[in-house]
């Protein structure tokens, strides 16, 4: 196949973009520096580097009987990853933390009879058409509990809700990370498991979606669908190229069919 190995990342990276995904998994292209300009910093660290190392302290929990790192741990895990912590940064970080330590998910968690944190695991989908030859699915759970006839897979995610409904911004940003999860637990013999994701504003309002075995085969089914375009090697670029997606793009300055008009604005129109 054009891409023999895929993990949920990489699905929605192709989704963004068909060209991109092309010319960086397939070519080994290396992102290019982003030219001036383009969106503004948020204030404060980095969120990708805040949910990096917010997910590094919890895999260190001891869920049974948790404790909250104190200021020194916290800045020395800020520090391995070059930032320079704000105070709010730190009360942010640590307040993710403690709610965590006192929901009722953690509790969950913590009563299972076998818990793994940064679990790997992998499994193979065979797409027809494709001559027999299989696409790896691979990817990391943050934890998996163990509750007997039931499995436990919990992914914590660090962005900002505010007023948000948390299942409503799985069902729009993270579908296909449920269903990777849930075929994946399934497929290693599970006979009911809940998908959940944990946003660490609102620990005790997780978005939770639970799939037994009948549900394994519609499962699959769709995670072809969404992965038909690599097995096909259909890779086009994206029909609204803008700054965030495209400033780093190696392809962006003499190999997209897109001129910069459209590759450097800073938005995408909203259709009317």
């Amino acid at each position: 196949l054009p891409v023999s190995r895929l993990s949920y990342t990489g699905l929605e990276d192709y989704r963004k973009c068909g060209y991109r995904f092309f010319l960086q998994r397939t070519l080994k292209l290396a992102p290019v520096p982003r030219p001036p300009g383009g969106e503004p910093a948020e204030p404060g660290m980095n969120p990708l580097t805040r949910g990096s190392i917010v997910h590094e302290l919890l895999e260190r929990i001891d869920f049974a009987s948790p404790v909250v790192p104190d200021e020194d741990v916290l800045l020395a895990a800020i520090a391995r990853h070059g930032e320079e912590p704000r105070p709010e940064d730190l009360a942010d970080m640590r307040g993710m933390l403690e709610r965590v330590a006192g929901s009722e998910l953690r509790e969950r968690i913590a009563a299972a009879s076998r818990v793994r944190t940064e679990l790997p695991f992998a499994f193979t989908l065979t797409a027809h058409g494709a001559g027999g030859r299989s696409l790896l699915i691979n990817g990391v759970v943050d934890v998996l509990a163990d509750e007997g006839a039931r499995t436990l897979i919990v992914d914590w995610k660090s962005d900002a809700l505010g007023e948000a409904d948390p299942e409503t911004l799985v069902a729009a940003s993270y579908a296909t990370q449920r269903i990777v999860y849930a075929l994946a637990a399934l497929r290693a013999g599970a006979e009911v498991v809940d998908v959940v994701h944990c946003f660490l504003e609102r620990p005790d309002e997780p978005a939770v979606a639970s799939y037994d075995a009948a549900d394994a085969e519609a499962l699959e089914r769709r995670l072809l669908e969404l992965a038909a375009g690599v097995v096909d090697g259909r890779f086009e670029p994206s029909a609204e190229p803008h700054f965030s997606l495209c400033a780093d793009c190696p392809g962006r300055a003499a190999l997209c069919v897109h001129d910069s008009d459209l590759t450097l604005r800073l938005s995408v129109p909203t259709p009317s």
